[in-house]
Parts: structure tokens; sequence; C-alpha cells
């Protein structure tokens, strides 16, 4: 609206077309016309999705298995790791707690494991079993005791001393 101009009624804010349909056998032909031009437009695909597959998966002996179920909290994603009995294209036959079970492909994922020819000494195992590794040396009862600048002994609390008397 602009100053000075007549008010207008909502309608009258539209531009009518004044052209009216002159006969309703051309308007009915137009129509179908029409209606013959339209095409479906494609549909999407959204069940090709491409599925992640590990290179190593194919040597690996061992797997771990992901959990396709909801999680507790603090759940691990994915058990095992499980030995391989034997492998097809998309399914894996596992050893899992005593039975073989066949697996998806695209549940698995290779498990790295270390040799096993690294295993502990027998002099580092307790009689459970129990690896015992020695965090420090004890130190040597002849040096002298470290001293700062101002010749203050220093001595750190027995918390902080792992394995120290």
């Amino acid at each position: 609206m602009v100053y000075g101009e007549p008010l207008r009624l909502p309608g009258e804010f539209l531009v009518t077309n004044t052209k009216e349909v002159d006969n309703s056998v051309d308007f009915v032909r137009n129509l179908r016309r029409q209606f013959e031009l339209l095409r479906p437009v494609e549909g999407t695909r959204h069940g090709d999705n491409k599925i992640f597959v590990f290179k190593d998966l194919a040597t690996a002996t061992h797997v771990f298995v992901r959990h396709d179920s909801p999680k507790t909290p603090l759940q691990m994603p994915y058990d095992g790791p499980y030995e391989v009995i034997s492998r097809s294209e998309k399914v894996f036959i596992l050893l899992m707690r005593g039975k073989q079970v066949p697996v998806s492909i695209d549940r698995l994922k290779p498990a790295y494991r270390i040799n096993d020819n690294l295993r502990p000494r027998e002099s580092d195992l307790d009689d459970d079993g129990i690896v015992i590794v020695a965090t420090h040396q004890n130190p040597d009862p002849h040096s002298p005791p470290q001293l700062r600048r101002s010749a203050r002994r220093v001595r750190f609390p027995d918390r902080y001393q792992a394995g120290y008397p």
C-alpha cells in the first residue's frame, strides 16, 4: 500500500485471468496430454549399502564378533577373539564357547594376536601362573642420597615409593 492510493480488498490483490476456458472438450484434451507427459521419478535403492570388509579377514585365524543388539552401559562393542573354523564368501564358522556357530561376515573384525612364542619364562611365573614383573630395582644402599640446591635431602612420601622399602 502506498499513501494516497485507494484501499483494496484482499481478493483484489491477485490478478484474475480474464481468459475463460472456451470449450470443455479442449480442456479435457489438454489435460490428458499433460498427464501423458508425466513420468515416474526413479526410486532410490536403500537396500544396496556397501559393507566394509577388512582385507585381513581372509587370512585371520581369530576374529571379534560385533554385538547387533542394544548395548548396556559399559558393554564392549565386540566379543572375542574366537577361532575361525571355516570361511565362505558371506559366512564364517567360528568356535564360540565350544560350539561351531555361523556368523555373517559384516559382523566380524580380525583379531591381531601376539605370537605364542613370546611367552614369559617359567622363572617369571608364580604358583598361580601370574606373571611377575619387576617394576623398579632397589636403590644402591651405598649411593649418596639425592640433595637439592639447598642441601636438603630429597624424601618422597611412602605412597609414591612403588616397591621401595
